[in-house]
């Protein structure tokens, strides 16, 4: 059985109505080589997608406030040179001066 851990935050923004809200996961998970994000944004603003490792450093920044419109998007992350163990990945969106985050556990394995 595969868990993924989800913490969401949202200050300032109103996602909409119904089942409009900001969605982020990884599958599969655990995964070795490569995994797929999978995000969906309510609104259209500002991206940014970064890998941290357990003690919260960026490890890498994959999408760097790049603008994006409201949708559903996918990126294969090749994690083929990180070392195996679990890892947080963030996504900010950031719209009209107000901020909204995911995060998600991701699991690395040899």
């Amino acid at each position: 059985m595969l868990n993924v851990d989800q913490i969401e935050s949202a200050l300032g923004i109103n996602p909409g109505s119904g089942s409009e809200f900001l969605r982020f996961t990884n599958y599969p998970n655990p995964f070795t080589g490569t995994t797929t994000l999978a995000y969906s944004l309510p609104v259209g603003g500002n991206v940014t997608i970064e890998l941290h490792n357990v003690v919260g450093v960026v490890d890498r920044v994959i999408l760097n406030n790049e603008t994006q419109t409201a949708g559903d998007y996918k990126l294969v992350l090749d994690a083929s040179n990180l070392s195996d163990g679990v890892y947080i990945a963030t996504l900010k969106l950031t719209s009209d001066n107000q901020v909204m985050t995911r995060t998600i556990k991701i699991v690395r394995t040899n």
